[in-house]
């Protein structure tokens, strides 16, 4: 049994050890089995493993390739931003030089428009030239000097434009071409360019165009036209002379006139006395008419320092021509025709007409003289509107409506050098003995005095024009206005009044005493203010009318008529001169309602202005 059971255990461990056996193996089979796969797979994933490594490590290197490429792209980015910020200011920059360019260049714009509207505006004509003196840029007011548009101007030379240049001139503007030394106050005249521009005075200034470093590229030039200021001159002149000789004439015809008014004072007397048949009546009437003509050389000696007396009222100058027609035609000369066209339709001047009888009839008398071997002088009269153009260039007219007067004949004209004269007092081209050289002087002094305008144009050998403009008068009932004319005093010359008479000369004072003696009047003379007053201080008696001189030595007639009617208030004054003019009136101190007769006078004149003062209320 026990062998059995030996042999049973040894079998037991040999079917234990088989079993065992198989158990392992079967545990080896189960593990290659379970290993197989995963040793495959292992080796699978050790390969899929070293591939993955290596591609690991090639996405390592990618990595790190990509990592230094962002790294470099990063720099990039930066220098690109870096770039893009300096673009940036470089653009800012640009756009900022373009805003100041484009800011320069419209603030250059502006001041170009600017300097060539102020170029273009200014009065003086200015030129830009280069250094062959061939016109850059000009201004509008040259064409006033040189007759020739603005627009010709540029690319033609000094020389191409005026054949005529003045030598003198071309030679100083090449001089500060050259030099670089300006030009001052060069007086230039550039002669008439027939049918282009007259004869015209300048003042002309230059001086160089350089360039920063001081290179001379042209000149400018600028010129004054001093035609109108040299003919205001040569008006002030002749109005200074004619002032001058105004105060003479003034105080010439002040005494003149006293001594005629006492010639033709006493002739008046002498022939009241006189029977028609006395042998001495012939002889005092031509005193008488020798005073009368003395009296008219008188006037003409105010008329040319405009201060004699005008009576002016409106009138119509048609019917003054054809009152004094027939008087002209009788200083005519044989072979000389007066001639007149008048307009029906004529405007209305106010004026004396003993004045335009004056004008007329000296303008004839030189007309006459003009032509020896005969001719024919034609008045003409029409309207005229004279307007600011006319009126800036010719000094001293007013624009507006007139009347005008033309005086032609057929004479032997004249020549340039004695037009500019004729006006003058005293000139005269008749020779001596021939002429006072006071007719022209007259005309000229009556015109202006009434505030005309006179104008000659003439021409040797083809007859002279003078041409008057007279202001047409309006009033508010319109043009050609006819005012009532004064009723003239027929009151008897004589009276019964007592009259106050004051007048430093002598002579006058005795012969107006006597005069008005004569015709009833009570006469309480004094020759000078302060008599005057002392009379009518001492008078308690009425003092109907003082007749006073308006200028005395010490106290004029003036002051003494306020200081007459201080003491007599009744008293009525009538004013008296020989050298007082209407247009003076108001520098005179005479009012409206003052009453005045110029000397010389007739006795019966003053009686008759005594009569219409005393008949005022």
């Amino acid at each position: 049994m026990r062998l059995r059971f030996a042999e049973f255990v040894v079998a037991e461990e040999v079917l234990y050890e088989a079993r065992h056996s198989r158990d392992q193996l079967l545990v080896i089979i189960a593990q290659i089995t379970f290993l197989l796969p995963i040793s495959l797979l292992a080796v699978l994933l050790v390969r899929v493993g070293g591939r993955l490594a290596d591609q690991a490590d090639q996405v390592l290197q990618h990595q790190s390739q990509l990592e230094e490429q962002a790294i470099e792209l990063e720099q990039q980015v930066e220098e690109l931003e870096l770039a893009n910020t300096e673009l940036g200011e470089a653009i800012d920059e640009t756009l900022s030089a373009r805003d100041r360019a484009e800011n320069e260049a419209r603030e250059r714009d502006r001041s170009n428009a600017f300097l060539k509207a102020a170029l273009a505006s200014t009065p003086v004509a200015t030129s830009l030239l280069d250094t062959d003196l061939r016109y850059m840029m000009v201004n509008p007011a040259i064409t006033r000097i040189t007759g020739i548009p603005a627009e010709e101007h540029p690319g033609r030379t000094l020389r191409e434009l005026n054949p005529k240049l003045n030598n003198e001139l071309e030679i100083a503007l090449r001089r500060v071409a050259e030099t670089g030394t300006p030009l001052v106050d060069m007086r230039v005249t550039r002669a008439e360019v027939t049918g282009v521009s007259p004869r015209r005075e300048m003042l002309v200034n230059s001086y160089p165009i350089c360039s920063a470093d001081g290179t001379i590229l042209g000149v400018g030039v600028s010129a004054i036209d001093m035609t109108e200021l040299q003919q205001l001159q040569e008006h002030l002149h002749q109005t200074q002379k004619l002032e001058t000789v105004g105060h003479l004439a003034a105080g010439i015809a002040h005494d003149f006139n006293n001594l005629l008014t006492v010639i033709r004072t006493y002739c008046e007397l002498i022939l009241l006395e006189l029977s028609p048949s006395s042998p001495h009546r012939e002889e005092l009437t031509e005193i008488h008419s020798a005073a009368e003509r003395a009296g008219t050389l008188a006037r003409q000696l105010l008329s040319v320092g405009r201060r004699n007396t005008l009576l002016a009222k409106p009138l119509d100058i048609n019917e003054v021509i054809r009152g004094v027609e027939a008087m002209l035609r009788r200083v005519t000369r044989s072979g000389v025709t007066v001639k007149t066209v008048l307009d029906h339709s004529l405007g209305v001047m106010c004026a004396d007409p003993s004045q335009i009888e004056q004008v007329l009839m000296n303008l004839v008398i030189n007309a006459v003289d003009a032509m020896p071997t005969g001719g024919e002088i034609l008045l003409r009269t029409s309207n005229a509107e004279l307007d600011r153009h006319y009126a800036s260039a010719h000094p001293g007219v007013i624009a507006g409506g007139y009347v005008r007067l033309t005086v032609s004949d057929t004479g032997s004209g004249m020549d340039q050098e004695t037009q500019e004269h004729i006006f003058e007092p005293f000139f005269t081209t008749k020779g001596v003995n021939n002429g006072t050289g006071l007719g022209l002087a007259t005309v000229y002094g009556i015109v202006h005095q009434m505030h005309g305008h006179i104008t000659v144009d003439s021409e040797l050998g083809k007859g002279t024009t003078f041409t008057i403009f007279f202001p047409r008068e309006i009033s508010e009932e319109g043009t050609n206005p006819r005012r009532n004319r004064a009723a003239q005093n027929k009151a008897s010359p004589r009276g019964a009044e007592t009259l106050l008479v004051a007048e430093d000369d002598d002579a006058l004072l005795a012969s107006l005493t006597h005069a008005l003696t004569r015709f009833g009047y009570t006469v309480l003379d004094a020759n000078h203010g302060g008599a005057a007053i002392r009379i009518a201080a001492q008078r308690e008696q009425t003092i109907d009318l003082l007749l006073t001189d308006l200028h005395m030595p010490g106290m004029d007639g003036r002051d003494l008529a306020v200081r007459v009617s201080a003491i007599h208030p009744e008293t009525k004054v009538l004013f008296m001169s020989g050298s007082f003019g209407g247009a003076d009136a108001l520098t005179d101190g005479l009012g409206a309602d003052d009453i005045f007769i110029a000397k010389p006078f007739s006795a019966d004149d003053l009686a008759l202005k005594i009569r219409e003062v005393l008949a005022r209320s």
